[in-house]
């Protein structure tokens, strides 16, 4: 299962977050905001993360493998 992350992360921080991924799941962070960057990263993606951002409907519906959030999750 791949977790696309839609963030622009500082080392640290892109440090942190791998060492939470769960096994069996990989991670892939994204470079930059740009559209482009964001579609591809999220082409494949079972999950995906943002906060602070609005995710432009175009990369939403580029991601077809995109699960619905678990019952009680903040979404």
């Amino acid at each position: 299962m791949k977790i696309a992350m839609l963030q622009v992360l500082t080392p640290e921080l892109d440090e942190r977050v791998r060492a939470l991924v769960p096994s069996g799941f990989t991670l892939e962070i994204t470079k930059s905001v740009e559209t482009a960057d964001l579609l591809r990263v999220i082409a494949d993606a079972d999950y995906a993360v943002a906060f602070g951002m609005t995710v432009p409907d175009e990369v939403l519906r580029a991601a077809p493998r995109l699960r619905p959030p678990s019952p009680g999750s903040t979404s």
